[in-house]
């Protein structure tokens, strides 16, 4: 049962909804057409599987940047894309992966799709920007999961394709509706993406910028600042003993942050041991360095370090603009490595008066919280476009 309906333009209810199979309102179709060029074939643009995973545009006008293939006239009048179609990835390593979908919004002149791919064509009048949304969700993806079989890689049938069953509404007006709000919520989603994409470009040029000294602060007086130096890590850091806490300590919920190698995901914990300005050295696998004033714990995997006579924002954006040297570099060991802390040690960072490292921190600490609303907010408009599919839906 949809918990969330639109009105029509005057405030009435529209029908209720259908339930069908794909099979019962549509065909289903594969393709045999490679990424090769054969001779005495034509010449087209070849939709892929990554562009519907990707969920890239396919129009008129982003086709023509598309790789190149070539088709008989058989493949192309079999293969070829209207309005309404449904693209599907029917493989997957994974299970959960599995299905994937893209609405062709217009007839596409001189393209096909590959034989990764599987189009779903109605033979009953869809919106096709409802149709761009009605197969990603969770009841969805779920039957997708359970038809899918494979053991290394796992595929989908047409046999068991078929079998996949939607809800829609019988007012193509209220499919409009429907698509429109999703679209102009994936309009904000890219929107706020570029932006992320766009202020972490930035942020890495800065970084560039700043510590190979093409850009440099005044004083208050407007005065240069004196020549920076060299210095080994050593002489300024103070590392704190580890703590014996295993990284499953950490949850969704807690008084503070709980911090370990991993930055990909926030946790908490109820029980802290640090309070005060502190630089986060996760020590496994790859760098990671975080900036944290206030109080939070760390997993057994994370080093506490301060930095004696220098500001912590400083020196935690300099490691993170010589992360790669870092990773290559002072991380040992088979399997798993760990950051060396010899190696670590005996790392030369770079030393200014302390006036400028805090006008460089700051600048730093300004996009840091740029950068961390926007992702934010990203997130939430991407939790509430999954909320939204599943109570329309």
């Amino acid at each position: 049962m949809e918990q969330l309906r639109f009105k029509d333009d005057s405030g009435n209810h529209y029908p209720e909804w259908n339930k069908n199979k794909i099979s019962e309102v549509g065909f289903l179709k594969t393709s045999s057409i490679d990424k090769l060029i054969h001779q005495n074939e034509e010449v087209l643009n070849l939709v892929n599987y990554m562009d519907v995973y990707k969920q890239k545009e396919v129009s008129n006008k982003t086709v023509k940047n598309m790789p190149l293939t070539s088709a008989n006239k058989n493949q192309i009048s079999q293969n070829n894309l209207k309005k309404g179609d449904v693209l599907f990835t029917p493989s997957s390593e994974t299970k959960r992966d599995i299905g994937h979908t893209l609405s062709i919004k217009e007839d596409i002149e001189n393209a096909v799709y590959s034989y990764h791919l599987m189009r779903f064509r109605p033979n009953i009048e869809f919106d096709p920007n409802f149709l761009n949304y009605v197969f990603k969700t969770k009841k969805s993806y779920f039957q997708l999961s359970q038809f899918a079989q494979g053991l290394t890689r796992y595929t989908l049938s047409i046999k068991n394709l078929n079998k996949l069953e939607f809800n829609y509404p019988n007012s193509i007006k209220e499919q409009e509706k429907i698509g429109n709000y999703f679209s102009n919520l994936d309009k904000i989603i890219n929107n706020k993406s570029r932006q992320l994409d766009l202020l972490e470009l930035y942020k890495k040029d800065m970084l560039y910028k700043i510590f190979n000294q093409k850009i440099r602060f005044k004083d208050d007086n407007g005065n240069d600042y004196p020549e920076w130096s060299e210095e080994k890590v050593e002489k300024y850091i103070l590392i704190f003993p580890k703590t014996k806490n295993p990284a499953s300590l950490g949850s969704d919920k807690g008084k503070f942050r709980f911090f370990t190698s991993s930055i990909d995901k926030e946790q908490y914990i109820d029980e802290s041991l640090f309070n005060g300005d502190y630089i986060i050295i996760g020590d496994g696998g790859v760098a990671n360095f975080i900036h944290y004033i206030g109080e939070f714990n760390v997993s057994d995997h994370c080093w506490v370090a301060n930095f004696r006579n220098m500001n912590n924002g400083f020196v935690k954006n300099y490691f993170e603009y010589k992360k790669k040297y870092i990773n290559d570099q002072l991380f040992q060991g088979t399997g798993l490595k760990n950051l060396s802390r010899k190696l670590f040690l005996n790392f030369k960072i770079p030393f200014c008066k302390i006036d400028e490292q805090d006008k460089i921190a700051n600048t730093f600490f300004k996009i840091d919280s740029d950068l961390l609303n926007l992702r934010d907010s990203l997130k939430s408009m991407n939790n509430l476009k999954k909320d939204m599919l599943e109570k329309m839906f």
